[in-house]
């Protein structure tokens, strides 16, 4: 591994330069050029990155068109709504580095549409579990109209994998209700099922829950499992997303903390879930990404 705080020039078959983050229990890899999306969160106790990496990125028109995985965020929109493409604006963006330390990273980048300007500060975490932050600072230069913004960690995950969760209520998606059965809408964390699935079963779920500020997916054993948590007067919403042979995808699994429900904006905005920012306005946030692997237990046990 190169040295901590290191600008490395690793490139990859995109040519985009990959921005190294090491602390000695964490190491984590940026690309900044693809909206500052992180590549991995590596706990170097076990060797594992929490992240699902499904490609080497790149230039593409469309996020799902060979997606790479890792986290990205999603904003203004999900689904492609008013001429934004799909997944938003902000993974195609070009980031520049501002500022570059030993486990910190700030990155910055203007948008014209929405006109905000975003910042974003990475702090790898190693006390008590290792991990990352994103601290987020948005600021709108102009009326930015209505907006969701998810975080979107893609969690490497294996089959028989387990969620832990407060008992919630949580609404199912009648567009992607996966597992669901038809009219199965509003259901309960401590008596449906959902843990990970096999792969390639050919379906999409997106569940929605409120009133919490974390959530953690592990093994049966609980020897390993990662757990995403975040700035609840921000994201009041958590979106549960698990793909098995659907949207190119053979499993994916997310915890997505998101300003709305659902994730189509123009129902979020009738539905009045939707966010706006006024001229001048200027909003902080975080979510997080933290290893609960064992390393005692984990050697060998990523799927037990």
């Amino acid at each position: 591994m190169p040295a901590v705080g290191v600008v490395t020039a690793e490139l990859t078959s995109s040519h985009a330069a990959r921005l190294e983050l090491q602390t000695p229990l964490t190491h984590v890899r940026l690309v900044p050029a693809e909206g500052g999306r992180v590549e991995a969160v590596v706990d170097r106790r076990t060797g594992r990155n929490l992240l699902a990496v499904y490609g080497d990125g790149g230039e593409r028109e469309d996020w799902y068109a060979g997606s790479p995985g890792g986290w990205d965020e999603m904003f203004p929109n999900d689904d492609a709504w008013n001429g934004h493409p799909a997944h938003g604006r902000v993974w195609s963006q070009a980031f520049r580095v501002v500022k570059h330390e030993a486990g910190v990273a700030v990155l910055e980048a203007e948008l014209s549409s929405p006109a905000v300007t975003i910042r974003r500060t990475y702090r790898v975490l190693d006390d008590p579990e290792p991990g990352l932050r994103i601290d987020t600072d948005l600021t709108a230069h102009a009326p930015s109209g209505p907006f969701l913004w998810s975080s979107h960690p893609m969690l490497a995950v294996e089959p028989g994998w387990r969620v832990s969760i407060d008992p919630s209520a949580f609404e199912v998606d009648q567009a992607m209700r996966g597992r669901f059965g038809p009219g199965e809408k509003d259901c309960r964390t401590d008596t449906a099922d959902l843990g990970v699935p096999d792969r390639d079963l050919g379906w999409g779920e997106v569940l929605y829950l409120s009133g919490l500020d974390r959530a953690a997916v592990c093994s049966p054993s609980g020897a390993v499992g990662t757990r995403v948590s975040w700035d609840p007067t921000f994201f009041s919403q958590l979106w549960i997303v698990t793909v098995s042979g659907f949207d190119g995808f053979d499993l994916g699994f997310l915890f997505e903390p998101s300003t709305s429900r659902p994730f189509r904006l123009a129902e979020a905005v009738d539905r009045g879930t939707a966010r706006s920012l006024e001229a001048g306005e200027r909003i902080q946030f975080w979510s997080q990404v933290q290893s609960l692997d064992r390393p005692e237990e984990a050697q060998g046990a990523h799927s037990a």
